[in-house]
């Protein structure tokens, strides 16, 4: 996909309109906020509790750990438009992000 912007004249359609047109590619990846999304599950925030992908925990206000479903991740923070998550590196717990389906 790319965008595509005019910037008419007030009698649209004319030849006199100026356009721009830039061939960028519309991201098809995105990070995401771990603990944007704990804390507004209504979690005190997110923990690592170890050093893989999978070592993402929301912390409750007793302190006791939740896992993070990462499908909901990213349907909730991209509006369901990027909602495939993925890692690059299992090794790397920084390396989620969410991408078109």
């Amino acid at each position: 996909a790319y965008n595509f912007r005019i910037y008419g004249a007030p009698n649209f359609p004319s030849h006199d309109i100026n356009y721009e047109y830039r061939k960028t590619p519309i991201s098809q990846e995105v990070g995401v906020d771990l603990d944007l999304y704990c804390k507004n599950k209504g979690y005190l925030g997110v923990l690592l509790t170890g050093q893989t992908v999978y070592d993402w925990k929301c912390q409750t206000n007793s302190g006791s750990l939740v896992s993070i479903d990462m499908y909901d991740v990213c349907k909730t923070q991209h509006q369901g438009v990027l909602n495939v998550p993925k890692f690059s590196n299992e090794n790397d717990p920084n390396s989620w992000k969410c991408y078109l389906k």
